[in-house]
Formats: C-alpha cells, structure tokens, sequence
C-alpha cells in the first residue's frame, strides 16, 4: 500500500478475539464489529474520521512535521482519531488497508462494567473532533437509537403504534445485519451473527445509556478516575 499510493498514513482492520460462546463476549465483538465498519466506509467515502491505534501506521517525517500529538494532550483517549483528522486537516493522504493479512486481534474485556467504561471514554472524546462530518455522524447514530429504543419501551405500554416500531425495527435490523455479515466473513467470525438477534434489540439501548453518561459523567480506565 505504500508503494502503490504513497500515503502519509495508513489505517488497517481490528477485531476482537473470540473463544468463547458467551454472549457478552459476542456482544462485545459485533459492537467492535460496527465502529470498524463506520471506521472503513467513512475511508471509502473519502470521510475518514476513525481510526484504531491497534493498527495504524505513518511516515515519521509527517508525524514530527505535524507535531504529533500535540493539541489533545488534555484528553484522556484519540490520540490516533485526532492525529487522523489532523492529517486530513492538512489534506495529507490518508488511506484504509482492507487486507485479511494484515488484520490485527485484541483481546475482549468479557466484564460489561469495562466496556461501559471503555465506550464512554471513547465517546467522550466526539465534542473535540475536528471533522464536522464525524460529529453529524455521531447524532444521526445517536436519535437512531434514542428513536428505537423510546419507540420500543412506548410501543410495550401502548403510547406508540407498535406496527411503526416494527417497521424501524425491520429497516435497522436488516441494513445492520448485511453490514455486519459482511465484516463477520471478513474477520471469518460469522458465529456472532447467532447472538445477532438479541444484540440487535439490546444494543441501541446500550448505545443511549453510554451516550448519556459521556455527557454527564466521567469514567474510570486502568485505575484512574476521568472528569469531563
């Protein structure tokens, strides 16, 4: 990739380990699964705005040419999301290496306490981006979940048509399925689609309560203890 276009940085695929059945760890995966897919479409729409550290490369020139980090040392998390938009920023060339070989793993939390954690500090970190496309993103995804998840619990007390719900439901349910397929073939994972359904349900949900508390919270990683 770098012989064939030369560019100043270099994003590559991330996913989570998976040995277990469990379904908090499945759980864990397939949300990690839909951040890499937003991560490597906004690249193919020539609107990169994320990127993993896990696996990410650029030219040491540039880095230093840039002043590296410098600019979001106050925050906590994204020194790889900022120095991405930094560089997009100064139009520099930025790129997205969609290679089975060259994907790297990590390990799962397998504690929903620590990934709770871990998704506000990331989601924490979304009023300081750059990229204006990034923030419009992340409200369309957050009414999107605000949206299903309100119409759910009024549509089981009866205060909203439950056939509407159904008809969100679908719409999401399909479009995210196809997506995520995809990626689960891509990573050769397809077994977390078994724990698709129920995540499909629970995950807007989880979505919202972390978006709320990166907002009116802080968060605790590795020990210490973060304040917005």
């Amino acid at each position: 990739e770098i012989i064939k276009s030369n560019p100043a940085m270099i994003a590559a695929p991330v996913t989570i380990e998976v040995n277990t059945p469990k379904f908090g760890t499945a759980f864990e995966a397939l949300d990690f699964l839909s951040l890499q897919i937003s991560g490597a479409g906004a690249f193919g729409l020539n609107r990169a705005f994320m990127a993993n550290g896990a696996n990410l490369c650029y030219k040491k020139e540039v880095f230093f040419n840039q002043n590296g980090f410098d600019g979001n040392s106050d925050i906590a998390s994204g020194d790889d999301v900022f120095l991405l938009q930094k560089y997009i920023k100064q139009q520099l060339k930025v790129t997205f290496l969609k290679d089975k070989f060259v994907v790297v793993t990590t390990k799962p939390l397998n504690n929903f306490k620590k990934m709770v954690q871990q998704r506000i500090r990331w989601a924490s970190k979304t009023s300081a981006y750059t990229s204006n496309f990034a923030k419009l993103i992340g409200i369309i995804v957050f009414i999107m979940n605000l949206a299903f998840s309100l119409s759910l619990l009024l549509g089981i007390f009866k205060l909203f048509p439950f056939p509407y719900f159904m008809i969100l439901f679908l719409v999401k349910f399909n479009l995210d399925f196809v997506l995520l397929y995809n990626a689960s073939q891509f990573f050769k994972q397809e077994s977390l689609m078994r724990h698709y359904m129920i995540s499909s349900v629970l995950h807007p949900f989880f979505s919202v309560y972390v978006a709320f508390l990166s907002l009116f919270g802080g968060y605790q990683w590795k020990g210490r203890t973060f304040k917005r």
